[in-house]
């Protein structure tokens, strides 16, 4: 039968020993954590880094438009005054 792993990695533990019966999906071996958990929190801090990237592009969006909001009440507020 051929053994082969779902993911790759370092071994830290053999769970099962030599000849030893095991059913399908029993885990054969324990695999060190370390370069998945740099992997998530990398991940991680990316995604956080990209939702903070999302919040201040839209303020600077909403910024924008009261920005144009205002300078419309001021060209309208300009005619108005021409116009009397």
């Amino acid at each position: 039968m051929t053994i082969v792993p779902k993911v790759s990695g370092y071994i830290t533990d053999i769970l099962v020993g030599d000849n030893q019966a095991v059913e399908a999906d029993t885990p054969l071996a324990k695999l060190d954590t370390r370069q998945y958990q740099a992997s998530l929190d990398q991940a991680k801090t990316t995604l956080d880094t990209r939702a903070a990237d999302i919040q201040r592009a839209e303020a600077d969006l909403r910024q924008q438009h009261a920005n144009e909001e205002q300078a419309e009440v001021a060209r309208v507020s300009r005619r108005t005054q021409k116009a009397m």
